[in-house]
């Protein structure tokens, strides 16, 4: 398998760039001093006193909310990306300083002022009371970034505390264009148009050049970009002992977009090289990407080990949806016949109920209390091993299409991939986030495995179509649904919505069966509405999933490719009192479904041993024939897909308290584990609301709904579960990676698509 792969970017070093920089690219400085006025920045709700003195502005808060005001003027590029925010001054009391940027402005600030102090209203850091004028940099980790266009008004919060004296000696904004005119040319993650690589920048006059020695029957593969205006040219040349040529000489007039180059090496095969990666000397101060340089070789599968793994994860799908598990609707035939060609597992079990603490024990085999993603903020640490990282280093393409913040940089999800498409990538028709990502990644994945037939690949697609908003696009919309409901629906959404205590929930229109009674609405035809789109949204995801096989066999590969299909999570439909998903661990938030289909996967296997989300990953390395990182607690499926019997193993899955949540309402203040064990469950309540118990047994086979609590009627039960919980706990708690460590934060684009979903305000 493949072990030649060249990248160039893994042999870069600090003597690998030659030649002199002609020049650096003209940039404007967006910056505020009040030397003698407050420059345009007006007060906003909760700001008393603003005036300047001695070239500083200064005020008071009169309440936590206390926002601040002014709209930018300086002529940027209005694609140009924000890169961080530098704000000098002192506070005398808070603990915080936040950013928020916005494209326009109503009167009051209403639209600013919802949400403040929650998790992704804008870019926070911590700061400290003082008698001294500090210099407060927000930088991407904990900052929301938008282009030029989205951040003509600049909105600061100076303090979280309410009485506090603040002074603003000044306030810069520093946008991507003239962060990269002063970065060094070099390796580095960047992005274009959402869509990010593993980099080297290089400006005019420079020259990285490497030597290498050409696999066998390998293509250099690159992407080029820019992202300045003005044209720029790019080159590629290449030398051996007595040959030299120049491979590629591309010039890119059009900025903030990949343009992919292939170049066959099949000549030079087993032969020392050069290769020296070049802008062109025409225009002093242009600068440029060279995206993933790598000599790949040509790899014809002669053995048992897929050629190409992808994992498509259907985001938000519970299996009690789905004809393969036994859904009555036939939401998805293309899963049902690979459920049918290859292997099923009737009883997965998700390690989380929602999608940032889920995913992270998929691509490393870790609980949440190990690989530590528990809430909003925390990000998977660089110690970490993903499934990506591993196949990487073994050669393979890595490639991720992620539908959410929280399976890109947002949580350091981007370990270990070459390419990553972030979700803003993806925008709907009408403008925005698209919710409804399978169609839009899909044609991206078959492009790219139109030009790769012949390359190992581990792909990571996330299909966002499941998720709220349920209604799908036409024709799914009414496969369902009856069309005559829709506006009787929407007008029921906004009667319930002065109802909805819960503010991200209020925002998304998504009343529980409490509240929609309150607002004299029958719960039943109303959640019946949100069923029927999304059993058309899943059947709209199914036929993206087609396309998928319908080209790997045009291809000739499908039998070659491991498709491994699975969910983050489930959705609650009033079965417990809520909507949505994160606020329990109940059959319909963690049981979840799961088909293998592939090389090393026999026809028709169903297993009905009860299985992990941790267990993908030891999975997949197994029929990949790589090895597992040193800390896995998930197992190996292998065996089951052999015929063999699984030993009897039960699974575990935890609710952590969401910080800075509303605690009081929709069980956010509930903190629960829950431990399955085939027939029987037991979920421990560790931090509770009033009404809710501590303990909740139920009997599976029996009460599939989990609707009756037995936790008093059987007491042994209840004992022996508990125990195999308490133990499972001491033993993943003596792993505990530093969430938060080496990770990157939610642009403002980003935050937009996760308040779009409910997650934030």
């Amino acid at each position: 398998m493949p072990t030649e792969t060249v990248r160039l970017v893994d042999g870069f070093g600090a003597g690998s760039i030659s030649g002199e920089t002609l020049g650096q690219p003209e940039t404007t400085r967006t910056e505020w001093e009040f030397e003698d006025d407050a420059q345009g920045w007006q007060s906003g709700p909760g700001v008393a006193d603003l005036t300047v003195r001695d070239g500083v502005l200064q005020g008071r808060t009169t309440g936590k909310a206390a926002l601040l005001h002014v709209e930018r003027t300086s002529e940027v590029a209005p694609d140009d990306p924000v890169h961080s925010i530098e704000v000098r001054g002192r506070v005398s009391a808070g603990s915080k300083i936040a950013v928020r940027f916005q494209s326009e402005i109503t009167p009051g600030l209403p639209k600013a002022q919802r949400g403040v102090g929650t998790p992704g209203w804008g870019g926070t850091l911590d700061i400290e009371p003082s008698d001294t004028m500090q210099t407060w940099k927000i930088d991407p980790p904990v900052f929301s970034s938008p282009t030029a266009a989205g951040a003509r008004h600049v909105i600061l919060r100076p303090s979280d505390a309410e009485g506090a004296e603040f002074e603003i000696e000044s306030v810069r904004v520093v946008f991507e264009s003239e962060h990269l005119a002063k970065l060094e040319s070099g390796r580095g993650w960047h992005g274009l148009a959402n869509i990010f690589h593993d980099s080297l920048l290089l400006r005019a006059g420079e020259q990285a050049s490497f030597q290498v020695v050409v696999p066998r029957a390998a293509r250099l593969e690159l992407e080029l970009g820019t992202p300045g205006a003005e044209p720029v040219s790019f080159r590629v040349d290449l030398s051996s002992d007595n040959e030299s040529m120049r491979l590629v000489a591309r010039t890119l007039t059009t900025p903030h977009r990949w343009e992919r180059i292939s170049e066959d090496l099949s000549r030079w095969e087993g032969r020392s090289v050069t290769l020296s990666l070049s802008i062109a000397p025409d225009r002093p101060g242009a600068l440029g990407f060279f995206a993933n340089p790598t000599l790949r070789p040509r790899h014809a599968n002669d053995d048992a080990r897929p050629q190409g793994v992808i994992l498509f994860l259907g985001d938000t799908l519970r299996r009690h949806h789905l004809d393969a598990y036994g859904y009555p609707r036939e939401t998805a035939p293309q899963l049902t016949r690979l459920a049918r060609e290859g292997a099923i597992f009737l009883d997965p079990i998700a390690q989380g109920s929602w999608t940032k603490v889920s995913t992270p024990s998929i691509f490393t085999g870790l609980y949440q209390s190990s690989h530590g993603v528990k809430g909003f903020d925390d990000r998977l640490s660089a110690q970490a091993t993903t499934l990506a990282e591993i196949f990487r280093e073994a050669g393979y393409a890595t490639l991720a299409y992620s539908s959410v913040p929280f399976t890109g940089r947002f949580s350091n999800m981007h370990q270990g991939y070459e390419t990553l498409h972030e979700s803003q990538s993806v925008r709907s028709d009408i403008g925005g986030p698209d919710v409804k990502t399978a169609r839009a990644y899909v044609d991206r994945l078959l492009a790219w495995l139109d030009d790769h037939p012949d390359t190992p690949f581990f792909v990571f697609l996330q299909a966002m179509d499941p998720h709220d908003p349920f209604e799908p696009r036409s024709p799914w919309d009414t496969t369902w649904a009856d069309p005559a409901r829709r506006q009787t629906h929407v007008d029921e959404v906004e009667r319930a919505r002065s109802h909805i205590a819960h503010g991200f929930m209020r925002g998304r229109g998504m009343a529980n069966p409490e509240e929609l009674r309150a607002a004299g609405i029958d719960p039943e035809p109303h959640y019946t509405t949100h069923r029927d789109w999304y059993d058309g949204s899943i059947r709209g995801m199914d036929a993206e999933l087609a396309r998928v096989v319908e080209r790997l066999e045009e291809l000739g590969i499908a039998d070659d490719v491991l498709i491994v299909f699975t969910s983050d999570h489930g959705e609650e439909f009033g079965e417990h009192g809520e909507i949505f998903h994160g606020q329990s661990l109940y059959a319909e938030m963690i049981e979840v479904p799961l088909v293998f289909k592939g090389p090393g996967v026999p026809a028709g296997v169903r297993v009905d041993a009860t299985v992990e989300a941790v267990d993908i990953l030891p999975t997949v390395l197994e029929l990949a024939e790589l090895a597992a990182p040193d800390v896995v607690q998930g197992r190996s499926l292998v065996p089951a897909l052999r015929g063999e019997a699984l030993e009897r193993q039960p699974a575990f899955a935890e609710k952590w308290v969401r910080d800075k949540e509303d605690l009081t309402v929709r069980r956010q203040g509930v903190e629960s584990f829950a431990v399955v064990d085939e027939r029987w469950k037991l979920i421990h309540n560790t931090k509770r609301l009033d009404g809710v118990p501590e303990f909740e047994l139920y009997d599976r086979f029996a009460d599939p709904n989990e609707s009756n609590n037995l936790a008093e009627a059987n007491p042994g039960e209840l004992a022996r579960l508990r125990g195999e919980l308490d133990a499972w706990r001491q033993r993943v708690g003596k792993v505990a990676y530093d969430a938060g460590a080496d990770g990157a934060g939610a642009t403002a684009d980003e935050l937009e698509q996760l308040r779009a979903l409910g997650y934030v305000e």
